[in-house]
């Protein structure tokens, strides 16, 4: 069976905390002129290596790249660019990204 999903506060989430959260979501993703997607239904094609070769090529352009890893069994992302440690968190809850390159804006 299923439990609730829970709150920071340990207690089940209400309503008012998804659409907050996902008011947080938009309005941060809303400052993101272009965003992509390297997605498949199998593990084990790559995505990774076209994400991270994708970013880097576009931050060599000159662009200002950022790049999220949301595999659940394990991000590969920042071994693949050899970074280290774990993201530290805001005062508001949010991650902040760790930088790759400050002259190439990854």
């Amino acid at each position: 069976m299923n439990k609730p999903a829970k709150a920071k506060s340990g207690s089940p989430l209400r309503a008012s905390d998804i659409t907050a959260q996902d008011q947080q979501i938009k309005e941060s993703l809303s400052s993101i002129k272009h965003k992509l997607l390297v997605m498949s239904g199998k593990g084990g094609v790559g995505k990774t290596s076209v994400a991270v070769n994708l970013a880097v090529a576009l931050s060599q352009t000159g662009k200002k790249v950022g790049l999220m890893d949301v595999d659940l069994h394990g991000p590969d992302v920042p071994r693949m660019l050899g970074l280290k440690g774990l993201l530290e968190v805001s005062a508001d809850g949010r991650f902040i990204p760790k930088p790759y390159s400050e002259r190439r804006g990854c």
